[in-house]
């Protein structure tokens, strides 16, 4: 919350009242989607605003969550790279963040697709299998 107040971002949810758990390491999880708003932070530097919101599929069997921002977005030869182990835009990046989030995402048997266009900002969109009862 700090980062996003310092960073003048708005954050914006959308999300069920009840959304059922997903099959995946937690902790794996979790650094996935910092790692997704990390991103978002670094490609709004004169601020804007994330968007995340979730959705149980009709047959209660999978689970949706989107992450949009208003950032600088990517150009298509970017996109098309976006997941490449070492590939990265950033003069002090690694490139393993994308690359790592998909990777965690593949082993929790989800999916993970990216959208963007310059100027237009980022949407990133999780697919998980439900493992069970839903929660609050």
């Amino acid at each position: 919350a700090q980062e996003f107040t310092r960073h003048r971002i708005e954050v914006r949810t959308a999300l069920p009242a009840q959304l059922p758990t997903v099959t995946g390491d937690e902790r794996l999880l979790a650094q996935a989607l910092a790692s997704v708003m990390s991103n978002a932070i670094e490609a709004m530097p004169d601020g804007g605003h994330i968007e995340v919101a979730g959705e149980v599929s009709s047959d209660l069997r999978s689970v949706r969550l989107c992450v949009r921002d208003s950032g600088i977005g990517m150009a298509a030869e970017q996109l098309a790279r976006a997941f490449d182990p070492f590939y990265t835009n950033k003069a002090r990046g690694l490139g393993v963040g994308l690359a790592l989030v998909k990777r965690i995402v593949e082993l929790s048997r989800g999916q993970i697709a990216l959208s963007s266009q310059p100027g237009r900002g980022t949407e990133v969109d999780f697919t998980f299998r439900a493992a069970g009862g839903a929660r609050g």
